[in-house]
């Protein structure tokens, strides 16, 4: 016989339905499941590929400051040697008059005229005992740094000393040595201070020249003895009475001798 509909569910119908129920649930258990872990899956992603772009976007930043700052240093360079190139140093001016010790055992007197790096002119030495002299000088000078070379003809033999130093303070000092015949006269430390600003105060040593020895030559020894004309009287004849005057030339003239010796008959007519 066939059961009803109610009979079924009253005889096992309540189990089959409720079969039903706990497989619907489990249906809905697992789709609600699979949906949240896709979310969470979806999520996950959505952090990764937030994270890697955050990492990217930092890359990125850091390559664009080492660029920038690569482009600064390249920039930079040129700029530091261009500048450079475009204000040279300026050299110290040294035109004065400068008193310089430790050369000689007085004070060189030494008056520099300038025309940009270049030094040229005039040195004198004027000590109270021994003998003075003039030179001349020339040297360089770039920024502080000067050299001069003093010439001079000291004692009759010809003097250069080399200078080497720098300008500080309106003063100079450094080193020098000097040369002589070939040879190093002497090496040692200088100091010198501007005393004048015109340098056209400056004179030149009073040197003394040395004494010429000229051969003396007397008036006797230079004077070449001239023979004297004999002079011989005209003759005119034993009986003549002219006498020739000019042998008599000299007592006539100066009034000096014995003039009786003079013939009579003198420029007069024969008798």
């Amino acid at each position: 016989m066939t059961k009803s509909l109610s009979e079924e569910w009253d005889g096992y119908g309540g189990l089959n339905l409720g079969k039903y129920v706990i497989l619907s649930a489990l249906l809905v258990f697992l789709i609600t499941g699979l949906s949240l872990a896709q979310v969470d899956d979806n999520s996950s992603t959505i952090d990764n590929v937030t994270i890697t772009e955050d990492i990217n976007a930092t890359e990125e930043a850091a390559a664009v400051e080492a660029e920038a700052a690569t482009e600064n240093v390249t920039l930079e360079e040129p700029v530091a040697v261009e500048t450079a190139e475009a204000a040279p140093e300026v050299p110290a001016n040294l035109k004065y008059i400068w008193m310089v010790s430790g050369i000689e055992p007085e004070q060189i007197t030494m008056a520099l005229n300038q025309e940009g790096t270049e030094l040229f002119g005039q040195a004198k030495y004027e000590p109270e005992a021994g003998e003075a002299w003039n030179g001349v000088v020339i040297g360089t000078v770039f920024g502080d740094q000067v050299n001069l070379a003093i010439t001079a003809l000291k004692e009759g033999t010809l003097v250069s000393t080399l200078v080497s130093g720098s300008f500080a303070d309106e003063a100079l000092s450094g080193s020098y040595f000097q040369t002589s015949e070939g040879q190093i006269a002497g090496r040692g430390d200088f100091s010198a201070m501007w005393i004048n600003d015109d340098i056209t105060a400056y004179a030149p040593a009073a040197v003394e020249q040395p004494a010429v020895e000229t051969e003396t030559v007397s008036a006797e020894a230079s004077t070449t003895p001239v023979a004297e004309e004999t002079q011989q009287p005209v003759q005119l004849g034993s009986s003549s009475r002219f006498s020739d005057v000019r042998q008599y030339a000299d007592q006539v003239l100066t009034g000096v001798g014995d003039l009786s010796q003079i013939p009579i008959g003198m420029g007069g007519s024969m008798g």
